[in-house]
């Protein structure tokens, strides 16, 4: 089984993901990515849009688009993904003809804030990521193409995650690691406390240079993300079980009820009992 499709140099890479737990770094590269998540839920970031992701859904990043998806409670089945990376300056050529160009154009450009697709559309791009990651040459490259005229008749109705305008920093590689390192550090420790100078201090940096640059490559404050990480952790909750408002709150980091439901309301525009509602009518 070959995960890489090579026509001078790797043109599509392909695989599949298993592990206890996702625990991948905050991160970016130059190649579009597609993912659809088999196994857990958890926390992801993809730009400046912090929420939840769920099993059985697909995700389109556009190029140099920083995104991580991480568990934030250690899944007991495991989780896994299937991943496909490719170069769009090099697939460009090879559409011609194939696909619909000003469709994958147009794909493209909304990727450049991620989106995520409808459950249907999730399942068929699910079979046709596995069938391109375990065919070879022409039936590979054909599997792909499919795949892609799939996405670009859903993308009118697929949901842009990042806000309307963003675009990645463009600053060092230096500020990137530190930004990398910071935003993994809250991942994991999003329960406790996190004071601002700490953290700034963890990636050796004084509070204020610290505060402008996680804001221009985040463009979100410091506080704003811790909350919108804690609150990703609370959503879940909120849907999957049947714990208290209150043991949901703490667990999620929050030292009082009153500051997670302000929080939650300033964020999420409405209050916890009328989300899990939302997903559990009468619970």
């Amino acid at each position: 089984m070959e995960p890489h499709l090579h026509l001078n140099g790797p043109l599509l890479f392909s695989k599949r993901i298993e592990l206890p737990a996702f625990d991948h770094p905050y991160h970016f590269h130059p190649e579009v990515e597609v993912t659809f998540v088999s196994e857990s839920s958890g926390t992801c970031v993809v730009g400046d849009h912090v929420g939840a992701f769920q099993q059985g859904e697909l995700y389109f990043l556009g190029a140099n688009l920083p995104h991580v998806f991480r568990n934030t409670v250690r899944p007991s089945r495991g989780a896994s993904a299937e991943v496909l990376h490719f170069s769009r300056d090099r697939m460009e050529g090879f559409f011609q003809g194939v696909v619909d160009m000003r469709g994958f154009a147009q794909l493209l450009e909304r990727a450049g804030r991620g989106l995520i697709f409808d459950r249907r559309t999730s399942a068929r791009s699910a079979l046709l990521l596995c069938e391109a990651r375990e065919a070879h040459g022409a039936k590979r490259m054909a599997a792909f193409f499919e795949l892609m005229d799939v996405l670009i008749k859903a993308a009118p109705k697929a949901r842009a995650l990042a806000s309307v305008g963003y675009c990645p920093s463009s600053g060092s590689t230096g500020g990137s690691e530190r930004i990398r390192r910071a935003c993994g550090f809250i991942l994991e420790e999003f329960r406790g406390e996190i004071p601002h100078a700490e953290m700034a201090r963890r990636v050796q940096m004084v509070p204020a240079a610290f505060s402008r640059l996680f804001r221009r490559t985040t463009r979100k404050t410091f506080t704003r993300f811790v909350s919108e990480v804690r609150l990703g952790h609370a959503c879940r909750l909120l849907r999957d079980s049947d714990r208290t408002v209150v043991d949901i709150a703490f667990d999620s980091g929050f030292a009082n009820l009153s500051n997670f439901n302000r929080r939650f309301r300033e964020i999420m525009n409405m209050t916890p009992k009328d989300y899990r509602n939302a997903f559990c009518p009468g619970a």
